[in-house]
């Protein structure tokens, strides 16, 4: 069991980047059922491999870049996919791509040991492009029920949520 401590959070990261081309398969394939499990399971996964990790006391640097890769890699991969056919403008998947983009070299720039340094609104902005994610495969899953409206006020807050994660990070670096 002590071998697998290391790693055993790492798998359950690894597990959802792997599902990443499943997505795209699934969002093209107008298989919306499919995307909503893979959706739920990548969520589920995010959560856990953290808990895992700080319950093995095996937090890592690496962990960390793991589990963001994968959050950025799943995420932008279903937001583009359904960019792609339609059903999510493209300025979505690109305030995301940026405001992650800027997160990593903002990291890399301020920390002398190469490591990610969150933030509490930066983690918000996480969370909410998850939900954006799943809100727009489950609507499609289930025969769009959502009001255009929101759909459309909730696409519109991506870049700007993701603009003020890149502002705090702007400030906090000051």
């Amino acid at each position: 069991m002590r071998s697998i401590r290391p790693w055993a959070a790492h798998l359950v990261t690894g597990l959802r980047l792997a599902t990443a081309p499943a997505l795209v398969w699934a969002l093209r394939s107008d298989s919306f059922r499919v995307a909503a499990a893979l959706v739920f399971a990548a969520i589920v996964s995010d959560i856990a491999d953290g808990r895992i990790a700080r319950q093995m006391h095996a937090e890592s640097p690496l962990g960390r870049w793991l589990d963001h890769c994968a959050d950025i890699v799943f995420l932008l991969a279903g937001l583009g996919a359904l960019a792609a056919v339609g059903l999510v403008p493209a300025f979505v998947p690109l305030a995301i791509a940026g405001a992650f983009g800027f997160y990593v070299i903002d990291s890399l720039r301020r920390s002398n040991t190469r490591t990610l340094i969150g933030s509490r609104l930066g983690h918000l902005s996480g969370v909410f492009n998850y939900a954006i994610l799943a809100g727009a495969v489950a609507d499609e899953a289930v025969g769009r029920v959502l009001p255009e409206l929101l759909r459309t006020v909730c696409f519109a807050a991506v870049p700007i949520y993701s603009a003020a994660a890149v502002a705090a990070r702007v400030m906090a670096g000051r």
